[in-house]
């Protein structure tokens, strides 16, 4: 009877243990379920989350591009046909779709213009839409609002800024047609270099200490240097051991880069393809850098579509008659084609102004040449030159500043000048010493050499070809009479308001 009760005993505890066994599996299988549910929902949350985190940045985009649209349209502004104190301006709404890939999107830009305060109207007025376009821009503040919007989500950016006429000699050379920088000593210091409707062309020891536009292409070899950003609408070609310190972008064409001693110290984008010759100079550059384009020989992003063309800028129209310069107190001097009045006119500027003067100001049809007229000006006041033939400054000229008062000198061939053979054309080989603000300016050509021939001021040239060192770009320069043709906007904030 024992050994009986004690297999019924085992045969009990054997089945109770399946019995728990079978429970604890049960249990473990349900809290599997509930665990990979729950997993399950967390990964379409997230998935969800991940989903909204890109439609929501890029309708953050979408209202970020309208904006810039916007600032665009004002900055290329020119003056309205009726008037020439009124100019055009962009109204709003301004509306439009951006890619399709992996959504489409959409911005909607209104546009707000107040008047400035006063003190006989110290609350800005807010302008009526009809009156947009017939805004003075010196009067003018501006207030946008962007919506993007992509598939379900909206973002909204508000930007406000000011509008202020651009300085018709704001850069620090402005080509009308080609640059060419070339030799070991070609340097221009300052603001930005912008080449408006033509090449540029830098080789040799060619440097630029700023950055580069050109509405055409460039091509860059030798030790050719640029300090900043590099933007073109052109091809870009890169060679030899040329560096550039900034972005470079091409928004129409594509860029190249031969070799290996090639020096790009920003991102490259292209509308077109971008080729690099070496892969060991791909594989270096590509680690802290970025390469995109439309059509990329190593392809990084194919998809890039935030090139937009720079804004063109006017060339600035200049005459004799355009500036008023009895207004800006400069004695005048109408020489015409009696060049012994042309000789006279400059050498008097040796002497201090009369009374009420602060320079002296010379029109006339004869060629202007220092060298003939004398090899040591040193100016004891300003002095404006206006010749319709050409201007020469010699390699063994000087001009100079008797004091310490900064004295300004302008070098101009008048718009409308014709450009035929060297007729309307500046040559600078001398030197023109420190203290002077210098404004070349010539529709024709402007060949610039020598190791110092400008120390400061400004080059406006249809064709320029220089081989000299020079420090442009930190004077600004006055004109009474000469209009500006566009506005710029200088922005006080933005930010995201939704």
């Amino acid at each position: 009877m024992s050994a009986l009760r004690a297999r019924w005993v085992r045969h009990r505890a054997s089945e109770e243990d399946g019995l728990v066994f079978i429970i604890v599996v049960v249990v473990i299988a349900s809290v599997m379920a509930v665990l990979a549910a729950t997993l399950f929902h967390v990964a379409l949350d997230n998935i969800s989350t991940s989903q909204r985190m890109v439609t929501q940045e890029q309708a953050l985009q979408a209202a970020e591009a309208g904006i810039d649209v916007a600032y665009q349209g004002i900055e290329a502004v020119t003056l309205a046909s009726s008037t020439t104190s009124l100019h055009h301006v962009p109204c709003g709404p301004l509306n439009g779709d951006l890619g399709s890939a992996p959504s489409g999107s959409r911005y909607t830009v209104t546009i707000k213009y107040y008047k400035y305060s006063t003190a006989t109207n110290p609350t800005p007025t807010k302008l009526a839409a009809a009156l947009c376009t017939t805004t003075p821009i010196d009067l003018v503040r501006i207030v946008l609002t962007a919506t993007g919007t992509d598939l379900t989500e909206t973002a909204r950016v508000t930007s406000q800024a000011n509008i202020a006429p651009v300085s018709p000699f704001a850069d620090s050379v402005f080509v009308n047609g080609s640059l060419t920088l070339r030799g070991s000593n070609s340097s221009v210091g300052g603001q930005t270099v912008y080449v408006h409707t033509g090449n540029l062309t830098c080789n040799g020891g060619g440097t630029v200490y700023g950055s580069v536009i050109v509405f055409g292409t460039v091509t860059a070899s030798g030790s050719c240097s640029i300090a900043g950003a590099l933007e073109a609408t052109g091809q870009i070609s890169l060679g030899g051991k040329a560096a550039i310190g900034g972005t470079i972008i091409s928004t129409t064409g594509g860029i190249s880069v031969q070799g290996t001693g090639v020096t790009v110290s920003g991102s490259m984008y292209a509308h077109g393809s971008i080729t690099i010759s070496s892969t060991k100079w791909y594989q270096n550059y590509i680690s802290p850098h970025t390469v995109t384009g439309m059509a990329v020989s190593y392809t990084i992003n194919p998809d890039e579509t935030a090139l937009v063309r720079p804004t063109k800028e006017q060339w600035p129209y200049l005459t004799w008659a355009t500036v008023k310069w009895t207004t800006m107190h400069y004695q005048v001097v109408t020489a015409g084609s009696t060049c012994t009045k042309v000789k006279a006119a400059v050498l008097s500027a040796a002497s201090p102004a009369s009374t009420g003067y602060v320079g002296v100001a010379l029109d006339t049809t004869c060629p202007v040449k220092f060298t003939q007229i004398t090899k040591n000006l040193v100016l004891a006041q300003n002095l404006a030159v206006f010749s319709t033939t050409g201007i020469t400054v010699a390699s063994n000229v000087q001009i100079s500043d008797s004091s310490s008062t900064r004295k300004t000198l302008f070098l101009v061939v008048p718009t409308g000048t014709s450009c035929e053979s060297t007729n309307g054309d500046i040559s600078i080989h001398g030197s023109i010493g420190t203290g002077i603000a210098t404004l070349v300016y010539s529709p024709c050509t402007v060949t610039i050499q020598g190791t110092s021939p400008i120390k400061e001021g400004k080059i406006y040239a249809k064709t320029l070809i220089m081989n000299g060192n020079m420090t442009l770009g930190t004077e600004t320069f006055t004109l009474v009479g000469v209009k500006t043709r566009q506005v710029s906007v200088g922005i006080d904030f933005e930010r995201q308001v939704s």
